[in-house]
């Protein structure tokens, strides 16, 4: 396993624990200057997300989260493209 894989992994498996929310692994990523560690963060961002996301009903975001949310996943778009060299497929 890489240095990275771990680091994906040390990070979502924090989140799936309750110990760290998606928003502080997407600070943490919004932050990162080192390319092989924000790209680690952009994924387990991404991935916290997703499972915030699609939690049960009950504990559904809240519209406020829900923007932040979206907000968010706009945030590590620009970093996939700015930073990390993706092509950018909203032009």
């Amino acid at each position: 396993m890489s240095e990275n894989q771990g680091f994906l992994q040390a990070s979502l498996s924090k989140f799936l624990q309750g110990r760290t929310s998606w928003r502080a692994i997407h600070e943490k990523a919004v932050g990162e200057i080192d390319i092989e560690k924000l790209l680690a963060l952009v994924h387990a961002s991404e991935a916290a997300l997703y499972i915030r996301w699609h939690e049960p009903s009950g504990l559904f975001p809240s519209e406020p989260e829900v923007t932040e949310m979206k907000s968010a996943c706009e945030d590590l778009l620009t970093i996939k493209v700015r930073k990390l060299g993706w092509p950018d497929f909203r032009e």
